[in-house]
């Protein structure tokens, strides 16, 4: 890949969109359906994106990206404990609120398709509590993009929670008076 760029492949930003690269591939093979594509190509992320994570751990974006890959790779409970530390950094962020929403809400699809425990049921709604809980301190700081909101897979499994719908209806009703 670094080759057609002429670049070191050991050089941050060539890194970083390898790794950006890894997770879309995985995230598209994911909605096709390929689930040994997907993980493959998911892991590849959380390799490349742990490393990144490490090297500037003050660096919001890179912790970001390792929330979301996280998300994809490991435990329900390791990506939770990353968003609530990420919490206080991001506090202020609509963009990256929404991103920890999606990390939240993609933990909470974990176990979909199949009939899940008891215990799984509640992770699935503390999960998806927190995401909406994110996302709602996201549209209070402005965050207004409905188009994502409507159409990123990533938010599937919080789109049928009491409380997506009036977050959507706010940011609407907030358009609108603009």
């Amino acid at each position: 890949h670094t080759d057609m760029y002429g670049r070191d492949a050991n050089d941050v930003d060539v890194r970083t969109g390898l790794a950006g690269s890894y997770y879309r591939l995985g995230a598209s093979y994911f909605l096709l359906g390929n689930t040994p594509e997907s993980e493959k190509y998911f892991r590849q992320s959380l390799e490349l994106r742990t490393e990144l994570a490490k090297s500037d751990s003050n660096n919001t974006a890179k912790q970001i990206d390792l929330l979301l890959s996280t998300a994809r790779c490991a435990s329900h409970d390791e990506t939770a404990r990353m968003a609530e530390d990420l919490l206080p950094r991001v506090a202020n962020d609509r963009g990256n609120l929404y991103n920890v929403c999606c990390a939240y809400s993609i933990c909470a699809a974990r176990g979909a398709g199949h009939e899940r425990t008891p215990q799984e049921q509640a992770a699935a709604k503390r999960y998806t509590d927190a995401a909406i809980e994110a996302l709602a301190k996201a549209v209070a700081l402005g965050y207004n993009d409905l188009m994502a909101l409507e159409t990123d897979p990533e938010l599937d499994e919080i789109r049928t929670h009491t409380g997506f719908g009036p977050l959507i209806e706010r940011i609407k009703e907030n358009q609108t008076v603009q």
